[in-house]
């Protein structure tokens, strides 16, 4: 029986797992994820997705003048207002087609404009692009299914939460006597 749980919990954790890049200056820290799956593609394009978190709670996107930049080497790929989306709260959307593979310099930057009291802040990641497959034509024949192709995580999310469940809820064992 447990041969069979530890089997469960190492099928869980050898899945594959998506990841998020989070970088902070000072009191603004910012969340990173990237469509698809945190793995820029050459050719095709991504969505870059920023989540603002202010400890002071000051960060005003209204009220912030900032920009959202991609660069390789000495080459400026793109650069866009950080806030562009009004009414967006704390979060920031953009979308980039990388023309080549390799290891680009993201900046996001911003600072207060007017009668707002927030740090000013400066991050910077970098962002492997890999290269396209010359095997697909359009990005139309990609799936753009979330649930299947988030499904290894999700049914290993089920299946620990059976376990600890099961494993919480049954009747402990009489002691024997010897």
């Amino acid at each position: 029986m447990r041969t069979t749980a530890l089997a469960v919990v190492m099928l869980i954790l050898s899945a594959p797992a998506w990841g998020h890049v989070v970088l902070a200056d000072g009191t603004i820290g910012v969340t990173m994820h990237i469509d698809p799956d945190d793995s820029p593609i050459a050719g095709k394009t991504s969505r870059f997705y920023f989540w603002f978190k202010d400890t002071t709670g000051h960060l005003n996107p209204n009220r912030c003048k900032g920009t959202f930049s991609v660069a390789l080497d000495d080459w400026m790929v793109t650069g866009q207002p950080l806030f562009a989306q009004k009414d967006s709260g704390l979060i920031s959307v953009h979308e980039v087609t990388f023309s080549k593979p390799g290891v680009y310099t993201v900046r996001v930057n911003g600072y207060p404009m007017g009668n707002v009291t927030f740090q000013p802040f400066l991050l910077q990641f970098s962002v492997r692009v890999e290269p396209g497959d010359s095997g697909v034509a359009d990005d139309a024949l990609v799936s753009r299914n979330w649930f299947l192709d988030h499904a290894p995580v999700l049914l290993g999310g089920v299946l620990v939460a059976g376990l600890i469940l099961w494993l919480g809820l049954r009747p402990p064992r009489p002691r024997r006597k010897s």
